[in-house]
């Protein structure tokens, strides 16, 4: 099960988001904030381990991406696997700048369902930062936002591509192929 409840469905809503709730004034509480992040990329870090033991993924020999099909594919010394993904983000290092993966119009919607729970939150909390397409963000700050997304996947682990642009990305459904 996901991190926050229910996995969203990829469809997206034809209709613009809802209206931003008023206006409440409330102080920003840093120390919540600070640990529910904590807690997450806690949750992220212990899949990705979770995931290195079992598929040999710390020795990860070459690995293989088909967007048309939402699949990946990951050689080990253990042997070969192939996934299904969800696509988080990217992260255009040298610019610095985030894009979620719900933005990209070169990525199909059903590939896309994690990114758009986090969307979703966005525009029920007010929170710009999850609604707005491309962000200005570095490696850190990527993987935390990441790292929000992944809660909404219902995933074994996550895989940043060794690429520029760097693709994040939600594995699942890893399965022996060779």
């Amino acid at each position: 099960m996901p991190l926050f409840g229910k996995r969203k469905q990829a469809s997206h809503p034809a209709s613009a988001p809802a209206p931003a709730p008023a206006f409440q004034e409330t102080r920003l509480d840093r120390a919540a904030i600070a640990a529910v992040i904590s807690h997450i990329e806690g949750e992220r870090d212990a899949a990705n381990a979770r995931a290195a033991a079992e598929f040999g993924l710390d020795a990860l020999q070459s690995w293989t991406l088909d967007l048309d099909a939402g699949a990946a594919g990951f050689t080990t010394p253990s042997g070969r696997w192939a996934a299904s993904i969800d696509v988080l983000g990217s992260l255009n290092l040298a610019a610095e700048s985030w894009m979620w993966g719900w933005a990209n119009a070169r990525i199909p919607d059903s590939l896309t369902t994690a990114s758009f729970g986090v969307q979703q939150l966005g525009a029920e909390k007010a929170l710009p930062t999850l609604t707005t397409m491309t962000l200005w963000a570095n490696k850190s700050e990527a993987d935390t936002l990441a790292a929000l997304a992944f809660g909404y996947a219902d995933a074994q682990f996550l895989f940043i591509t060794p690429t520029e642009p760097a693709f994040y990305l939600a594995v699942r459904d890893m399965r022996r192929v060779g």
